[in-house]
């Protein structure tokens, strides 16, 4: 098992982030932003799963507005105990702080079935190969798990890796999106577009 390795990796990872130029984040963010909205995956795509971006995170407020102004069906995560659920949201549904200190749908009554198009997946890093450290948790490679869809996770170009420590049950991206490079991953058994 990567776990230790993992938790070491993360640390390590969370101090680079501390030190991450916030215009840096800014500019990344937007590019990566707009490359996501240019990808034919994201414009074929009638449903769009999204992570609402905090701190540091590569913002998804536009790639969230864009899906919108393109008429898809946007789902947000909620988390619930262990699980995560995708929620559908409208452009003017209300949110609320979730006990993880991430923003969540207040009406958590309309969720997406074991179907989405694309799923947009946040990272602490992220391999050109696909392979992905989140922060720890295990929600979205459980949610994963279950949900047929084409995964494509954002990554700050600065902190994209050459390697990540992972485990058998770690969900495997099919796309990599930093503000400079599209990794398209082979091998996965979905699409990527």
């Amino acid at each position: 098992m990567a776990s230790g390795r993992k938790e070491e990796r993360r640390k390590q990872l969370r101090k680079q982030y501390e030190g991450l130029d916030p215009a840096y984040v800014l500019q990344a963010g937007k590019a990566i932003a707009e490359t996501v909205i240019s990808l034919p995956v994201f414009q074929r795509a009638a449903s769009v799963f999204v992570y609402l971006s905090i701190d540091r995170e590569p913002a998804t407020d536009a790639i969230i507005k864009a899906a919108f102004a393109a008429g898809k069906t946007v789902y947000v995560p909620k988390c619930e105990g262990r699980c995560m659920k995708a929620v559908r949201i409208h452009a003017d549904s209300r949110m609320k702080t979730g006990r993880l200190g991430i923003p969540e749908p207040e009406d958590d009554s309309i969720t997406a079935g074991n179907r989405i198009d694309l799923s947009v997946i946040p990272c602490l890093s992220a391999t050109p190969e696909g392979y992905r450290l989140g922060h720890g948790m295990g929600y979205y490679d459980r949610f994963l798990q279950d949900t047929e869809t084409c995964r494509l996770c954002l990554c700050f170009g600065k902190v994209l890796a050459a390697d990540l420590p992972c485990d058998s049950h770690d969900a495997r991206m099919d796309l990599v999106v930093t503000e400079a490079d599209v990794f398209r991953i082979c091998g996965t058994g979905r699409q990527p577009g």
